[in-house]
C-alpha cells in the first residue's frame, strides 16, 4: 500500500505490504587451502532451497517535479518470514532436527526514477 503525506509540489509517501519472492538461482561460493592450494569452489543449491518466499516491505520515499514529469527516489526494507532452507533438503544446509540455524531473505533497495504517465 502506499500511503501519501503531502499533496504539494514535493510529495512523501510511505510504502508498506505483503511481498513474495520467486527462486531463479541459489549458489554457494567459498574459498580454501589445501596443501598449500588454493582453490574456490561454486555449489549449486537451488535443488535445497524453496522456490517461494514471502515477507513484509516498509519503504519510503519523495515525489519532485522534473520538468514537465514526476520523478522519486524511494527507499525500503523487505524482511523474509520463511526460512528458505527446505527440511527434507538431505543436503548439508539442512542441520537436522536440532539445528536452529535459518537462511531468511532480508534486502535493502535504493530506487530511482522517471514516472512515464
Amino acid at each position: 500500500a502506499r500511503v501519501p503525506f503531502g499533496t504539494g509540489e514535493i510529495r512523501p509517501y510511505g510504502l508498506f505490504g505483503p511481498e513474495l519472492g520467486l527462486l531463479l538461482s541459489a549458489k554457494l561460493e567459498g574459498a580454501g587451502t589445501e596443501d598449500d592450494v588454493s582453490t574456490e569452489v561454486e555449489l549449486d543449491i537451488k535443488d535445497e532451497m524453496k522456490t517461494f518466499d514471502f515477507g513484509l516491505f516498509l519503504g519510503g520515499g519523495v515525489e519532485v517535479p522534473v520538468g514537465t514529469r514526476m520523478g522519486f527516489v524511494q527507499l525500503g526494507f523487505s524482511l523474509g518470514l520463511q526460512d528458505l532452507v527446505k527440511e527434507d533438503s538431505g543436503g548439508d544446509l539442512d542441520g537436522g532436527p536440532d539445528d536452529e540455524s535459518s537462511i531468511k531473505n532480508r534486502l535493502f533497495t535504493l530506487a530511482v526514477g522517471l514516472q512515464l504517465d
